[in-house]
C-alpha cells in the first residue's frame, strides 16, 4: 500500500502539533482551585437515606447542624495513637511468653484484653451519644420513615455511617457488631 507524500507530510505535521501542544498545555496550565481536594457533603448517606425512604428533606437548619456535629465528631475521633497502656500490655505479654511462665502469661492477657475494652467501650459509647445527638436533630416523621424503609439496625447502621466509622459496624459488611441482629 503506497500513500502519497502530501498525506503523509500532513498526519505527520498534524501529530506534532498535537504533541508539541499538549505538551506545552501541561507546562503552563494550573488545576483548578480545589484540585484533588474532594469535597463530601458529610451529611449525603442521610439525604439519600431520607429520599429513598419517602421521608422530608433535611430543614437547612437541619443540614447545618448535622453537618457541625458530624464534623466535630470526626476531629475528635481521628485515628488514635498508640496508647501507652496497652503497648505495655502487649511487651508484657511478650516477656512472659518469652520466660516460658502460663502464670505471667494469664496475667498480661487478662491486662491486655481490659485496655482493649477500655478503648472499645469509650468508642461504642462515644458513638452511641453521637446517634441520639443525630436522632434528636431529626422530626419524628423522618425518623418513622427511615424506621419503616431500614428497619432499626438499619436506621442505626445510616447514623453511625456518618462518622466514618465503617469498623464499628462491623465493616465493609455493615453487620451489627455490638448491638445484635437488626429488625
Amino acid at each position: 500500500m503506497k500513500f502519497k507524500a502530501g498525506y503523509v507530510f500532513i498526519a505527520a505535521t498534524l501529530f506534532v502539533f498535537l504533541a508539541l501542544s499538549g505538551s506545552a498545555w501541561a507546562q503552563t496550565s494550573t488545576p483548578p482551585a480545589g484540585w484533588g481536594k474532594m469535597q463530601r457533603n458529610p451529611v449525603a448517606v442521610l439525604n439519600r437515606a431520607l429520599e429513598s425512604a419517602g421521608a422530608s428533606d433535611l430543614s437547612t437548619t437541619q443540614q447545618q447542624q448535622l453537618t457541625s456535629l458530624v464534623n466535630n465528631y470526626r476531629l475528635a475521633h481521628q485515628t488514635p495513637a498508640p496508647d501507652s497502656d496497652i503497648q505495655a500490655a502487649k511487651k508484657d505479654l511478650e516477656t512472659a511468653i518469652l520466660a516460658g511462665s502460663q502464670q505471667n502469661v494469664n496475667a498480661a492477657a487478662k491486662e491486655l484484653v481490659d485496655q482493649i475494652a477500655t478503648r472499645a467501650t469509650s468508642a461504642v459509647q462515644d458513638l452511641g451519644a453521637f446517634e441520639i445527638a443525630v436522632l434528636g436533630m431529626l422530626n419524628a416523621d423522618q425518623v418513622n420513615a427511615l424506621k419503616t424503609q431500614y428497619g432499626n439496625s438499619g436506621l442505626l447502621h445510616t447514623l453511625g455511617s456518618l462518622t466514618g466509622a465503617w469498623w464499628l459496624r462491623g465493616g465493609f459488611g455493615g453487620g451489627r457488631m455490638w448491638y445484635g441482629p437488626g429488625k
